[in-house]
């Protein structure tokens, strides 16, 4: 993770075991960092029904480490455990 003008750019951790029961190779982890929203208003409506956001807010150093791989069917599942 490094902070470059403001924007955030996440890398990923590392080359990873895929969680505890999901077979096969390819696995990447990536940080999900906690933040805390010091101040959070919405301030308009794009066209596409989306909200505009004015936010202050604070990254913490905890969060937790999400695990993707791509797929060569086009499908996107969802795998969770501890």
């Amino acid at each position: 993770m490094s902070n470059n003008g403001g924007f955030l750019k996440l890398r990923p951790a590392r080359t990873a075991m895929p969680p505890v029961g999901v077979e096969g190779a390819g696995w990447s982890a990536w940080p999900a960092p906690a933040k805390l929203n010091l101040n959070l208003r919405i301030v308009g409506r794009r066209a596409d029904g989306y909200h505009l956001l004015q936010t202050v807010f604070r990254l913490l150093d905890w969060g937790d480490t999400v695990y993707l791989r791509a797929r060569g069917d086009g499908r996107i599942v969802r795998v969770s455990g501890s």
